[in-house]
């Protein structure tokens, strides 16, 4: 087995046990966060890479660019911006 198989098995590994509808930060290609959630369970594209589909995105991302929603490691900034994305009461 490749080494990036093993990676991104553990990614998935990793995901099994969260919820759909987590709250969640995406970073986009051009480096900006969405806030958003979880619309599926983790699983692999193409038997290859471990994605997760997300709300209000087209598409799914690679869980390497996804992480859960942690609102004590927010920036004032990041806290309204999840507010207003309806992430975070």
């Amino acid at each position: 087995m490749k080494r990036w198989t093993r990676k991104q098995q553990a990614l998935v590994e990793q995901w099994l046990a969260v919820p759909v509808g987590t709250a969640v930060i995406v970073t986009k290609d051009d480096g900006s966060e969405v806030f958003t959630g979880t619309r599926s369970g983790p699983q692999f594209l193409g038997g290859h890479t471990a994605v997760i589909w997300l709300d209000g995105i087209a598409g799914c991302y690679a869980l390497e660019r996804v992480q859960k929603l942690d609102p004590s490691s927010l920036s004032v900034q990041q806290l309204a911006a999840a507010r207003a994305a309806g992430v975070l009461s």
